[in-house]
């Protein structure tokens, strides 16, 4: 998943920022023991009133199973579930801050937006 384009970067600096918002969570599982929570869910809600964004993407890789918070958020979000990236331009990602920096990078490149 080496998507990074630089030269996409530069194609058209003339062009507005879409009104989009993207939020990424749980890119591993149990994503260290840290439960999508209130805060989580503030997160969103609070980007969709302050903002009024057209749209907010929530990017995830697993889905958390019976919690009320997630369960909210994602009626407020158009949700897309991705393959957390390994590598970036041949090094491995050990982190998983490091991967969604990678997929943040990447869905920027290819829809613009908040981030």
């Amino acid at each position: 998943m080496n998507s990074l384009n630089s030269e996409r970067l530069l194609e058209d600096n003339t062009k507005m920022i879409p009104n989009i918002i993207h939020f990424i969570y749980v890119l591993e599982p149990n994503f260290n023991d840290q439960e999508f929570c209130l805060v989580h869910y503030l997160a969103i809600k609070s980007a969709l009133e302050v903002n009024k964004p057209d749209n907010i993407y929530l990017y995830y890789s697993y889905e958390p199973k019976n919690n009320i918070w997630w369960d909210k958020a994602k009626e407020l979000v158009q949700l897309e579930q991705i393959i957390p990236p390994k590598t970036i331009f041949g090094n491995k990602l050990y982190h998983v801050a490091h991967k969604a920096d990678v997929v943040r990078l990447e869905k920027l490149i290819e829809r613009g937006a908040y981030i």
